[in-house]
């Protein structure tokens, strides 16, 4: 049995609004395919493997600024989750920036949401890992405070060494 969802979904490909109409107008339609992956394995919640799997296709390219994705009704059957789970999923990614929704016009991919990607995926993989070894959010906040110090004060200013785990670092 394989443990993976995969599911090819199409997304409307335009650069933007206008140039959308104008191909509406004339009767062209321009697609491309974007491939979701959930992992039935995977012990994160849905919503965040549907952002995820999102969020992948962005940075990898699949989608592009301006395209246009399926309804969360079309996204939740193709994935077999409730249609409250796609869309809190695509709340979050609204959240990071990554999404617009326009009424009327669905939900596009934003503009410049194709480089944020890639650093959002990179700063959820630390905050994971963070936590996985006892820092919470506030103790990485402080360790990169303490970066800013020390690249705009020299190699010696904030020098006091990451929090120890579990402990703020204003605490120490």
């Amino acid at each position: 049995m394989n443990s993976f969802d995969t599911v090819s979904i199409e997304t409307n490909s335009g650069v933007n609004a206008h140039e959308t109409k104008l191909r509406e107008a004339h009767g062209a339609i321009v697609t491309s395919t974007m491939l979701l992956r959930l992992d039935k394995r995977d012990t994160r919640p849905l919503h965040e493997q549907v952002a995820g799997a999102i969020r992948r296709a962005i940075a990898e390219g699949e989608c592009r600024p301006g395209d246009r994705l399926p309804s969360a009704r079309d996204l939740s059957q193709a994935l077999d989750v409730n249609v409250n789970t796609v869309l809190r999923g695509l709340r979050s990614l609204r959240d990071d920036g990554l999404l617009e929704f326009r009424r009327g016009r669905g939900v596009t991919v934003a503009e410049g949401a194709d480089g944020r990607s890639g650093l959002l995926d990179r700063v959820h993989a630390l905050v994971t890992e963070a936590a996985r070894q006892g820092y919470s959010k506030s103790d990485l906040i402080e360790m990169i405070r303490g970066m800013q110090r020390t690249t705009t004060s020299g190699p010696s200013a904030g020098r006091a060494g990451p929090p120890r785990p579990g402990r703020s670092a204003s605490r120490l």
